[in-house]
């Protein structure tokens, strides 16, 4: 560490990145609780990155996919998957989060390891339509918004189609 308890080579004002998991991200059954954990550190992501953007701070997050003592007793995984899982393929997107290169994003949640390095994208608003005063009228308003929303994401990233 340098002066200041900055690791030698980077400057300027950084927020610590927040680690999540992609149950935060996608959910997934039998984890309500820690799903919502999870996701509640996504939203404070994008929120404090919105509003510490004016004083030049960063907040991005990390929802590493490793294998780790935490969770090395989930599931059976060969030694390949195991492999693929090593923190070390996290390790990377955090020291690039912590560099000056990094300066100008802020606001976005990365997963990493397992093979992959993606940015999660969020919520977006779906289609809509003119407020209704009658509860009555909505079953056909609602089942078409339903239509042409897009599917609700599994626990990969992936929309579900029932």
């Amino acid at each position: 560490m340098a002066a200041g308890g900055q690791a030698a080579g980077f400057s300027g004002e950084r927020a610590p990145d927040q680690y999540l998991f992609r149950v935060g991200l996608f959910g997934n059954v039998g984890q309500t609780n820690y799903g919502a954990a999870k996701a509640g550190i996504a939203a404070f992501t994008v929120i404090s990155a919105t509003e510490l953007r004016q004083y030049g701070i960063t907040v991005n997050a990390i929802a590493p996919r490793a294998q780790t003592r935490m969770t090395e007793g989930l599931r059976e995984r060969t030694e390949e998957e195991i492999k693929r899982r090593n923190p070390r393929w996290v390790a990377p997107i955090v020291v690039w989060l912590a560099s000056e290169e990094s300066r100008d994003v802020t606001g976005r949640v990365f997963e990493a390891g397992d093979g992959i390095l993606k940015i999660a994208e969020g919520w977006h608003a779906g289609p809509g339509i003119e407020p209704v005063e009658d509860p009555n009228e909505l079953g056909l308003k609602i089942a078409e918004l339903i239509k042409q929303a897009r599917p609700n994401a599994d626990i990969w990233g992936r929309d579900i189609v029932s």
